[in-house]
């Protein structure tokens, strides 16, 4: 009798074990893109290509670990102040808004060539009214040739 016993507890420790030893590869969780939070996202998964930023599906990302190659790294979630509906008002406020605290979390006076800042907000509308005015600040590499895809930042 023991031992239909411990054959169970094996199988029921292989499968307690089994999602932490799933490979890298494994699809990553889709993400709207106002949901995210600080952390790193990739438009695809698994991460294979650089992306291009007119990629049309680009509302749904995949979480992704910062310690492999992703492409999208947020770090400042904040709101806006502006009306939505004023693209221009709204984008103006977003750039220096994302590129304050980019410097601030970069230590430099520029930001690099192959470095870029990039955010997103809500569309006017159905999605003003659910979000509010959130806006979400993110780092993306530049360079298609640049297999390196971390952007690591001072604090």
């Amino acid at each position: 009798m023991r031992k239909p016993l411990a054959r169970l507890s094996v199988l029921l420790s292989l499968a307690f074990l089994l999602p932490l030893v799933v490979p890298s590869t494994a699809q990553a969780k889709q993400v709207f893109y106002l949901d995210l939070k600080k952390g790193c996202y990739a438009g695809n998964s698994p991460v294979k290509t650089y992306l291009e930023w007119s990629l049309p599906g680009y509302k749904k990302l995949y979480s992704a670990s910062c310690y492999n190659k992703y492409h999208y790294q947020v770090y400042l979630i904040s709101k806006l102040t502006t009306r939505l509906s004023d693209n221009e008002a709204s984008q103006n406020q977003a750039n220096e808004k994302c590129k304050s605290a980019a410097l601030s979390l970069i230590g430099n006076k520029e930001i690099s060539d192959y470095l870029s800042i990039g955010w997103f907000f809500p569309d006017a509308g159905a999605e003003e009214i659910k979000y509010g005015k959130k806006l979400i600040c993110f780092f993306r590499m530049l360079d298609p040739d640049d297999e390196n895809f971390t952007i690591v930042t001072g604090k």
